[in-house]
């Protein structure tokens, strides 16, 4: 089982403000930004990815961004689901990594793999709006010592396909999809693309949501979650859909 996002240290905090994540029950949020009660549920592999070091999970340092940005918390989504309620969110913002590559389903290897086929199929999302980011590992140069190119390594064959999971599985459910991005492969020079050749999360030339590559853009990260958030507001991702 391979992996499309290993470590990779966390956005120091100064650069997320003092949002910390909610490893357990999750709770009404008011963003702020309407009358919508917003989560920002993340998932990492259960136990987490190197548990203990709290610098070696991708998805949660840009989970704890986009939360930041929305005025919320981060809730780490994990067994048992009954600590989850989500009658009482107008909105939520979801992710994940992709760590099993290649899959046809149960493609993060997180708590959301079950949710999203055992639970999500018995909820009502008709009324709610849901927006998906995920964390991957595109392809990437690695070097000699001396500086000369050895090999490309990667996952640019699979780039946020567990992310085009969770939008097919919300999209069922009857879902409001919000955030789609331009799934751009422009990388170089700064972006604002991505180095990747495939992704089951584009449909239409659009990822589904946002894609940070915690890996080689580590330093976009911060920038594309105040954007995408943006981006959200401007489209009433923050307004609850009328009854």
């Amino acid at each position: 089982m391979a992996s499309d996002d290993h470590d990779s240290p966390d956005v120091p905090q100064d650069d997320i403000g003092e949002v910390t994540s909610d490893d357990h029950d999750s709770h009404d949020h008011d963003s702020g930004d309407g009358t919508a009660n917003v989560g920002v549920f993340y998932g990492e592999p259960t136990p987490r990815h190197h548990e203990g070091d709290p610098s070696s999970n991708r998805t949660e340092s840009v989970a704890l961004m986009v939360a930041a940005e929305a005025g919320v918390e981060a809730t780490f989504f994990e067994k048992p689901y009954s600590n989850y309620e989500f009658d009482q969110y107008d909105a939520i913002i979801v992710g994940s990594p992709t760590y099993n590559t290649g899959a046809k389903d149960y493609r993060s290897n997180t708590d959301w793999d079950d949710f999203i086929y055992d639970e999500l199929p018995m909820i009502d999302f008709s009324n709610k709006n849901v927006a998906i980011f995920g964390s991957g590992k595109p392809w990437y140069n690695k070097f000699h010592d001396d500086g000369t190119y050895d090999y490309t390594d990667g996952y640019g064959d699979n780039f946020g396909d567990a992310m085009g999971e969770l939008y097919d599985r919300f999209a069922e459910v009857g879902a409001t999809i919000f955030g789609a991005v331009a799934a751009s492969k422009d990388f170089e020079n700064g972006g604002p693309g991505y180095n990747y050749t495939k992704s089951k999360f584009v449909r239409n030339g659009m990822f589904m949501g946002m894609m940070f590559d915690q890996k080689n853009q580590e330093a976009m990260s911060p920038g594309r979650a105040k954007d995408w958030v943006q981006q959200l507001r401007d489209e009433g991702f923050f307004t609850p859909q009328s009854e």
